[in-house]
């Protein structure tokens, strides 16, 4: 991070920060009577954002600690406040180019207000996106790209206004070879490339709309991608 110091989400154990000078680590879990610690120990996303404020999205709540370092704010969902997280389990955090922070949860995908302190549906969104989101990524022409478990590609363009979607097609060879995604991730050479569960890897063709499919067939040790680097 901004600090030097390597964060480590975990399962159960919370989160662990390294320091490489002492060679050793800080740990923050969740304590039941102390409402500033972490919501939850399982932790599943961790990003610092361009305010240095480290965001840690875990199985129950979304946690913010300010640069100056001291305790965690938790955020949850509520069902009696529209302006809360679509849903508590945290899978993505990402910020884009223009310093907003997008949050996917099991349900569903939210920006976050920083003059309220709360949430948005994302405007091409709008209320019925409650897919489970497990990826968020944006490319080098700023269009933001939303992974799915289950239900597909999504993305939009700059102006945040419209959203497309991909999906697999058994009838269309060119179509994502899985509508479960994984990973995302752009080369240098600006292509994008979209790692899927049973799908093998995909890579998106320059006209925006079909994919080259690499499979086990095609030297692929598996048709199941978790991480491109």
């Amino acid at each position: 991070d901004s600090e030097g110091i390597l964060g480590i989400g975990t399962y159960g154990g919370g989160l662990n920060r390294y320091h490489r000078g002492a060679d050793s680590f800080t740990h923050f879990q969740h304590r039941e009577a102390d409402p500033a610690s972490l919501s939850n120990n399982n932790i599943y996303a961790l990003i610092e954002d361009s305010r240095q404020r480290l965001w840690v999205g875990t199985a129950h709540g979304l946690n913010r600690r300010s640069s100056s370092g001291g305790g965690f704010t938790r955020y949850y969902h509520d069902e009696n406040d529209p302006r809360s997280l679509p849903d508590s389990w945290i899978n993505a955090l990402y910020e884009d180019s223009h310093r907003i922070l997008w949050i996917g949860t099991v349900r569903g995908l939210a920006r976050y207000d920083i003059r309220t302190d709360t949430f948005l549906p994302p405007a091409p969104c709008q209320q019925d996106f409650s897919y489970r989101v497990l990826e968020i990524y944006e490319d080098f022409r700023h269009n933001l790209w939303i992974g799915t478990n289950s239900s597909g590609l999504f993305s939009t363009g700059p102006e945040r206004k419209n959203l497309a979607r991909y999906v697999h097609d058994p009838a269309n060879p060119r179509s994502l070879g899985s509508s479960g995604i994984r990973v995302i991730m752009e080369d240098n050479r600006q292509n994008l490339w979209i790692g899927t569960h049973g799908g093998g890897l995909n890579r998106l063709d320059s006209d925006g709309e079909t994919f080259h499919v690499y499979r086990q067939e095609d030297g692929l040790a598996s048709n199941t991608v978790y991480g491109i680097l």
